[in-house]
């Protein structure tokens, strides 16, 4: 091992200062650490926090306990041979040895089993509030308030201080340079971050007049991000009338807040992008959009514009005169049709009405009483058809040709003999 290290404290020039790279330096602390034969068969126990589990099949993750934690990393090869389930909050005790990652200049625990010890109680306890609270609806789909397509104000509640804030500062500018951005400072981590939070909340719904609220921070273990998943906070979130974007954590983190906001973003930066449109894209459909009613506007002129052409080449237009001939031809032909057909139906009605008046004349009884026939008739008009309709002694008038004799019943008889 020393042989090594010596090779590589040696290979400047004598004349030179024997100074390190970085790369010579981890190189050497890697030897020494892995030469050591302590640290190639241990067992750590320790709760699990900060998992990430990547899609080539490696897990990275941290164990702690209350004093300390270290990085560790299973490969795929051996992950694959592990059945225990890990997860954030879980208690194991795991098996591998100490490495160094060059890149980070960082010790961590490469693992090749794990045992399970059980759940802890920090994760125990957020598993029993999110149930808790989800029994009473608080992530209820119906509760989500739509995000604005176009907010003109944005209230972000996170820590001052940090890249977080730059980024998100720095998206929006370019992606919406007019939406106002206020800012509300609040803690983010520690014991007094969630009476900082729901603070922070209750003062953007009531105060900000912000049209979206975006509620981030930046990466950090499991128990860095409990502040997030605190009762008050998520009932802060709940009552809020105010759009809220969760963006706590990167994408593999979840707290309580996530899911009682009204949006969840993987990231803080994601948040910016969601809740804002891009003007680029804007103005390129505003562009599309321009040249769709330009393209539409002028195919409606060119088939206006077709008809127009077509009217205007007819003879109506070209010859204007005689097209009123034409009309007056055919008006003055109508109405010679209409003085035929009307003199026509007056002359069919006059025959009609001689042949209707011979008819009724026929059947009058005046006619058969001036061929020598009479009509009998009692005082009030009514007629007498049969001797037994009259009796001796009764008036009667004698309806004639020429008038009416007033006469009186001496005698009756039936039939027509002498």
């Amino acid at each position: 091992m020393f042989d090594e290290l010596f090779e590589f404290t040696q290979n400047n020039d004598a004349d030179e200062l024997n100074i390190l790279s970085v790369s010579d330096l981890t190189k050497c602390i890697r030897i020494a650490l892995e030469a050591d034969d302590i640290f190639a068969d241990i067992w750590v126990k320790g709760e699990v926090s900060n998992l990430t589990r990547h899609s080539n099949g490696h897990i990275y993750f941290s164990l702690k306990d209350d004093s300390a934690l270290i990085r560790c990393v299973i490969w795929s090869g051996a992950a694959r041979n592990i059945k225990q389930k890990i997860a954030d909050g879980a208690n194991l005790i795991v098996h591998g040895r100490l490495s160094i990652y060059d890149k980070q200049g960082q010790y961590q625990l490469t693992i090749d089993q794990v045992m399970e010890k059980g759940i802890g109680g920090l994760y125990e306890a957020y598993e029993k509030l999110k149930s808790q609270l989800r029994e009473e609806g608080l992530f209820n789909e119906e509760h989500k308030i739509p995000i604005p397509s176009f907010p003109s104000k944005i209230a972000m509640i996170t820590s001052p201080t940090g890249s977080v804030i730059r980024d998100m500062v720095s998206i929006a500018r370019r992606r919406f340079p007019s939406v106002d951005l206020v800012i509300i400072p609040t803690i983010v981590q520690g014991d007094a971050a969630p009476g900082s939070i729901v603070k922070s909340i209750e003062f953007a719904d009531k105060h900000s007049n912000a049209d979206v609220i975006i509620l981030g921070r930046g990466g950090g273990s499991f128990e860095d991000l409990m502040c997030f998943s605190d009762e008050s906070v998520v009932r802060a979130i709940h009552s809020c009338k105010t759009p809220i974007i969760s963006a706590v954590g990167h994408e593999t983190d979840t707290t309580l807040a996530d899911l009682a906001a009204d949006l969840r973003a993987p990231t803080p930066s994601a948040a910016m992008e969601i809740a804002l449109p891009d003007k680029e894209e804007l103005l390129s459909h505003i562009n599309k959009m321009a040249a769709d009613i330009s393209s539409s506007m002028q195919q409606i002129i060119d088939r206006k514009s077709s008809k127009l052409d077509t009217v205007m080449s007819a003879a109506s237009f070209k010859y204007p005169d005689r097209m009123i001939n034409e009309k007056w031809q055919t008006l003055d032909i109508a109405k010679e049709r209409m003085y035929y057909t009307f003199a026509k139906i007056v002359a069919d009605a006059d025959s009609r009405l001689g042949e209707l008046s011979a008819q009724l004349n026929s059947l009058s009884p005046l006619n058969v009483i001036a061929r020598g026939y009479s009509v009998i008739r009692r005082d009030d008009g009514t007629l007498i058809r049969s001797v037994k309709d009259t009796f001796k002694g009764e008036i009667t008038d004698t309806l004639i040709t020429d008038g009416v004799i007033v006469s009186k019943i001496i005698d009756l008889k039936e039939g027509w003999s002498k």
